[in-house]
């Protein structure tokens, strides 16, 4: 039978609340219990035995505030909600208003609920909405909790147990641009929750990127902020914010993880949604947004090598009626690292203002704000002595073979945009965002290793100079519809995308003395005062993208994805120091997909997909002239291309609680910059590169308080032609199988309730330390473990990272630059909220 509607004179809202008394700590509110009965709605707060508080009764508009003093809600959830739970009441929430205060706001249709207390018992309300809600029913909107309340009468039970925390995030946008579950991407979408990047105690992209097997630092060492992670075999810039590119990522650049919710990786290319990029992946950072009740927390975080960091959160709403609220985070963290004289310092803050919330529109402003201060920077070492043998001995993992005093890197970075979307009806949606990024890097000094000497010992080595500017400005507007055209259902995206990046760059080598890599000697005062100009560049790319995307539903569980962006390019590359090389040009790129979805359950789905990407490549043609050693300067590079071929299946088990993910895939690389066949100095685009692999992950939670994320990669990554490298050889950074584990147990009842312990397993086989294959890097199982205590307002956890000290080496870029990976580390961190 369906749900009862009732006039007002009969829709009462009942308010029960069981609490235990506690002469001098608050009362644990431990669960709630939501019933409806004869238009009746009872909501209990549970916890052991009765008390005698009373709670404080007031009024905002239509709005009635319950206060209920000396109270905890020791759920896991952060608090509870329920939209439309009887006619003329739109919402009730419940949340802790401060340490030792839980608020219950009762919001009505029009004018706020009439209350009157029984006199026996003091916390029951009787609630009566104020307005006759006979003739015009409002039927109830889904429930946050995901519990289906359609059926007789209302009965939700929530408790600790029933809103814990899960590593399973089964919604994203990345794969199609529109928020939608997982099963029905046809394309392989990993996730990382804060959760996750909170237990572990991460502080970069590139360490939180490890929960994702198969995927890599690369060549850049996994405590950098630089970002140019590999995926699938082939190295990546592609990062977006928010759904929206960001070019300030990748070297030299950085962000903070203080206010990511989420970190989602879509594999393989993603150039139908979002124009030029490397066809390995993409990844979607997610930030904080604003919440509707006031919230506040302060993190400390102290570990070896000096790591200092200070965060705070704080959100809540500004004016409850009009939908404004605000969000800010900010962070200081100053750290060396496990490389001698190395020290890192981060200044963040990022404000957030939601201006406008209602059911039909929403418009929310950001801003972010990073500055970082990086000296004494370390260079990698050489292959010899590290990876491989060296007749002098092995090089210690924590020297630094630069030159300390010289070395320095300031960073600054600004993002700032919005979001606004508008409703027009349940099948007409508009959304516009914009997205505006821009790094100044007045200062970068390092030392760049060259060759190492035949002694084997004696490393050569210059110092550059590398300023550079750097902005991206990005407006994208787009329209979805949901519409039937006879037995099909659509769901139809269709948008214009409008880019503007611009990228100053200034390169300087200055000499200075070798050194000797198993006795250091700075030697400072040996930098020449001669610069010799390396590079002067200014690229300017102006883009135009039009896309549009139907997923189909030819019937019932078989769903058709077509996809397919035009980008308009004009580029401009202007050098300065070899004026011949500087060219403009204008490209139209089309990117297709097309993808299959086959749901023969509502838990499990199979997938095809084809799908193609485009790069733009700086640079042109050169060859050597006949009998000559003229160089002749030819048209510029055309755009890499990327093809790839993917299946796959997808499950949610046990209940929904684990999700299982198996993909196979092909991917080829063409145009690929290559050197000629008369001389080393020649550049022309031949190359080709493929990968196939196939890859397993789960994500979620297999038992009340126990979670996990693992994956297993295999990746076949090679050149296939190419006039400088050999056919057949491996593409470096990619290992041939890589696995991941990270899996935490929390303790859900008892006196030890909190307490939980976490393990993480990281596995990297054996790669190629460069495009030539004249070295591997060897192959390393990484043993990571937590130990954290959650109660109340206050989170407690202690992090150790490499367990058992093992020797790595987490990538390459040549023989004389090979990164090590971090020792044992251990950190401590306090969160307190309130």
């Amino acid at each position: 039978m369906g749900r009862q509607w009732h006039p007002f004179w009969m829709a009462t809202v009942t308010v029960v609340v069981s609490a235990s008394a506690a002469a001098a700590q608050s009362v644990p509110i431990t669960g709630i219990q939501l019933e409806e009965a004869a238009g009746q709605l009872e909501l209990r707060l549970l916890t052991p035995v009765d008390t005698d508080i009373e709670g404080i009764i007031n009024r905002s508009g239509q709005t009635v505030v319950i206060d209920i003093p000396d109270a905890q809600l020791q759920l896991q959830a952060e608090s509870f909600q329920q939209r439309n739970p009887v006619p003329g009441i739109t919402e009730i929430s419940i949340y802790p208003l401060d340490e030792t205060t839980v608020r219950i706001t009762i919001t009505g249709m029009g004018e706020a609920p009439l209350v009157s207390v029984e006199s026996d018992r003091p916390l029951h309300f009787s609630i009566t909405p104020s307005i006759d809600t006979a003739e015009t029913p409002t039927p109830p909107e889904p429930d946050p909790s995901g519990i289906d309340t359609a059926d007789e009468g209302l009965r939700i039970v929530v408790t600790a147990d029933d809103e814990r925390p899960s590593y399973l995030v089964p919604e994203t946008s990345i794969g199609t641009r529109i928020e939608a579950s997982i099963l029905d991407v046809p394309q392989s979408v990993q996730v990382v929750p804060q959760q996750i990047i909170e237990e572990q105690g991460v502080t970069t992209i590139n360490e939180a990127l490890r929960n994702a097997a198969g995927v890599s630092p690369g060549r850049v060492a996994a405590d950098s902020p630089s970002v140019v992670p590999v995926i699938r075999g082939f190295e990546t810039q592609n990062v977006l914010r928010n759904g929206l590119r960001d070019e300030t990522f990748g070297f030299g650049s950085s962000t903070s993880l203080t206010n990511v919710e989420r970190l989602e990786i879509l594999r393989g290319p993603a150039s139908v949604l979002y124009g030029q990029g490397n066809l390995g992946g993409t990844l979607n950072l997610i930030t904080e947004q604003p919440l509707d009740r006031p919230r506040y927390e302060l993190r400390s975080t102290l570990g070896q090598f000096d790591q200092q960091l200070f965060a705070l959160d704080v959100t809540g709403p500004l004016n409850a009626e009009s939908g404004l609220a605000y969000r800010l985070n900010a962070a200081y963290e100053n750290t060396d690292t496990f490389r001698e004289f190395e020290e890192l310092e981060t200044i963040f803050v990022s404000p957030v203002l939601r201006v406008i919330d209602t059911d039909e529109t929403s418009l929310t402003l950001d801003l972010e704000y990073v500055q970082t201060l990086s000296q004494g920077g370390a260079p990698e070492l050489p292959a010899a002595g590290t990876v491989e043998d060296n007749p002098n001995g092995d090089i210690d993992r924590d020297v630094n073979l630069g030159e300390p005093s010289l070395v320095q890197t300031e960073n600054q970075i600004t993002r700032l945009g919005y979001q606004f979307e508008h409703r027009f009806n349940e099948n007409f949606t508009l959304r516009n965002e914009f997205l505006a990024a821009f790094r100044d890097t007045p200062e970068s000094q390092f030392v760049v290793p060259t060759r190492l000497n035949p002694d084997q010992r004696t490393l050569v080595r210059f110092l550059s100079e590398n300023p550079g500017n750097q902005q991206s400005l990005v407006l994208n507007t787009s329209l979805v519809s949901n519409f039937r055209t006879g037995s099909l259902e659509h769901t139809l995206l269709a948008g214009v995308e409008l880019i503007q990046e611009q990228l100053e760059d200034t390169i300087t080598f200055i000499t200075i003395d070798p050194i000797d890599i198993f006795d250091p000697n700075y030697s400072p005062g040996s930098a020449s005062e001669t610069r010799l100009p390396f590079s002067q560049t200014d690229t300017q790319t102006h883009t135009v993208g039009l896309y549009v995307q139907d997923q189909v539903t030819l019937w019932e569980d078989v769903v058709l994805v077509l996809g397919g962006r035009v980008d308009l390019v004009d580029q401009s590359y202007e050098d300065a120091l070899n004026p011949s090389e500087s060219f403009d040009r204008q490209e139209e790129v089309f990117s297709p997909r097309v993808g299959l979805v086959y749901q023969p359950t509502e838990n499990l789905s199979f997938y095809a997909s084809y799908i193609r990407s485009f790069e733009p490549v700086i640079g042109r043609e050169r060859s050597l002239a006949p009998n000559t050693n003229e160089t002749i300067v030819g048209a510029p590079f055309e755009p890499e291309r990327g093809t790839q071929y993917e299946i796959g299946g997808k499950a949610e088990l046990w209940d929904g609680r684990l999700l299982a993910t198996l993909a196979l895939y092909q991917l080829e690389r063409t145009n690929v910059v290559t050197q000629g066949p008369d001389s080393p100095l020649s550049s022309i685009q031949v190359g080709e590169q493929r990968s196939r692999g196939i890859e397993l992950s789960v994500v979620g939670e297999i038992l009340p308080g126990w979670n996990i994320i693992a994956g297993y990669a295999y990746t076949d990554a090679e050149v296939t032609e190419d006039n400088q490298f050999e056919e057949g050889n491996r593409l470096p950074n990619a290992p041939e199988h890589a696995a991941s584990l990270w899996t935490t147990y929390e303790i859900q009842t008892g006196d030890w309730r909190g307490l939980g312990v976490g393990l993480g397993l990281f596995f990297q086989g054996e790669r190629a330390g460069d495009l030539n294959n004249t070295f591997d890097l060897p192959g390393y199982i990484r043993t990571d473990a937590a130990l954290f205590y959650r109660r109340g307002n206050l989170q407690i956890g202690l992090n150790l990272q490499n367990v058992f000290d093992t020797e790595y080496y987490e990538g390459a870029r040549n023989d004389v630059r090979v990164i090590p990976g971090e020792p044992f580390t251990l950190s401590g961190t306090i969160r307190w909220e309130f």
